[in-house]
């Protein structure tokens, strides 16, 4: 475990039920006594903040564009980026009904 978190406790870390994850496991063993893996439910993308982020970038530098090449594409993402660092936005979760 990282030094500087040793006194903090059993720290939690938190996957995605992604499949190449959980193949992924063998490689902590033996796993630390103080770290748990605790993983989200099946089919609740919504959990995972990345998810919603991909969305906003794709629509923010990909979206309405005809790009012909990877750095075409490359330089859209990287200014997407560059815009959504400047103009930062709280997310905020909405329980649907």
């Amino acid at each position: 475990m990282v030094p500087e978190y040793r006194d903090a406790g059993k720290i939690y870390v938190v996957r995605d039920n992604f499949s190449s994850h959980k193949k992924a496991m063998h490689l902590w063993a033996p796993k630390p006594a103080d770290i748990e893996f605790v993983w989200t439910p099946t089919n609740a993308s919504w959990l995972n903040l990345i998810e919603p982020w991909f969305l906003v970038l794709q629509r923010t530098a990909l979206y309405n564009t005809d790009l012909k090449t990877t750095d075409a594409i490359a330089k859209h993402l990287a200014d997407g980026i560059a815009y959504l660092n400047k103009h930062p936005r709280p997310y905020h979760w909405n329980k649907v009904i």
